[in-house]
């Protein structure tokens, strides 16, 4: 079996339409979401309704929750506040309770998904270093959890010491224990404009992280038009 692991869509329709298609011609057999499906980009409703359309699990993320008053937007930045108030907005009932309703951390099949950290995971913590890691490994039961958030791919690995790895394609090896961003699907921050994700191949036991281009410019266009802060459409192009 092959599940796609997606996350931090962030509103951004072009781009998640793109790795649909790419998930869909490589024949994955089933889709997993790590949350933040709204925030940042202009087409939140259709974000959320394609999700949902397509029935695809789905963990609640930060942007989810300050969108549905779930977690207080006081620590986010100006742009990314002034998006989740327009998001609030945009959402109808439905999508709200939706929203609202998403479990903080999810099992599938054999391994966990969650959007920040299993260590506290309504704080939204990140992970990027070994100290947070090691945190995180104390909570992390199962040889695989996926997390999204810092919108950065590469995995930490927990065996004699905890290690990090930026290789786009990970074996996955008996006795360690591995914590893998997929990056994101609708705001790249790696310098690398391209949507990111993730292929869990169960039979190879390997991990693929996947890069699919798309429309950045209708994107970007679709910000503005929204009275959305141009500094979220500027950063797309540049993948941060």
């Amino acid at each position: 079996m092959k599940i796609a692991i997606i996350s931090d869509m962030h509103a951004n329709l072009p781009a998640l339409n793109a790795v649909l298609g790419a998930i869909e011609a490589e024949g994955v057999d089933r889709t997993i979401c790590g949350g933040d499906l709204v925030g940042y980009n202009a087409e939140p409703r259709e974000v959320v309704a394609k999700i949902r359309a397509l029935d695809i699990p789905c963990v609640m993320g930060n942007h989810d929750a300050a969108a549905v008053g779930v977690t207080d937007p006081e620590n986010f930045n100006t742009p990314a506040r002034a998006a989740v108030e327009w998001t609030a907005q945009q959402l109808d009932d439905d999508s709200l309770e939706y929203l609202r309703g998403l479990p903080y951390v999810m099992r599938v099949e054999s391994f966990t998904v969650v959007h920040g950290t299993l260590h506290k995971p309504e704080q939204w913590g990140y992970i990027f270093n070994a100290y947070e890691a090691e945190e995180h490994f104390q909570h992390q039961r199962d040889t695989l959890c996926f997390i999204g958030h810092s919108h950065i791919p590469g995995a930490f690995i927990a065996g004699d010491m905890i290690t990090a790895s930026r290789s786009s394609r990970l074996r996955i090896q008996a006795g360690h224990r591995y914590v893998i961003n997929v990056g994101s699907v609708g705001q790249p921050r790696d310098n690398n404009p391209a949507a990111s994700y993730a292929v869990y191949d169960m039979v190879e036991n390997t991990v693929h992280f996947r890069r699919v281009p798309y429309d950045v410019r209708a994107t970007q266009q679709k910000i503005l038009d929204a009275g959305l802060p141009s500094v979220l459409a500027m950063r797309l192009a540049l993948g941060k």
